[in-house]
């Protein structure tokens, strides 16, 4: 189950990334704002899954290959080209902004409720919330 959990943090870690990092190339961030505020979105929900389960510190810190995954996803998503493509046209935004959305949404609410039920809780009601929260966070 480890490796289906780090398959989904993966995806879910690139889809938030590049969403997070897209935000920021619609709002005309630098590189290093692209850069922050696609970790962030990246990892925030990770961060809060693990405080809630009492597994700290948090695996973004222990293990630092969702990071560079997240900072690999900004980059490219803050390339030239995609950066003139994102900020004029706020149709592919909308298009991209759902599709990152839906595969993170779907990948961290997905490794929420498996590590929940890995780290021992066999409580329903706790892993949806863990999973919830780690979507959502």
């Amino acid at each position: 189950m480890d490796l289906t959990i780090f398959i989904f943090n993966i995806i879910g870690t690139i889809a938030f990334s590049v969403s997070g990092a897209t935000v920021a190339v619609k709002k005309r961030f630098d590189i290093f704002g692209i850069i922050v505020l696609g970790v962030t979105t990246a990892v925030g929900g990770g961060f809060i899954r693990d405080i809630v389960l009492g597994n700290v510190p948090p695996v973004a810190l222990t293990n630092p290959i969702y990071t560079v995954f997240a900072i690999i996803s900004a980059v490219l998503a803050a390339l030239p080209a995609i950066r003139k493509r994102v900020g004029q046209n706020n149709k592919i935004f909308d298009r991209l902004m759902f599709f990152m959305d839906t595969i993170g949404l779907a990948a961290f609410t997905t490794t929420g409720v498996l590590t929940c039920f890995e780290s021992g809780s066999h409580s329903l009601f706790v892993c949806l919330f863990v999973g919830v929260v780690t979507g959502g966070g």
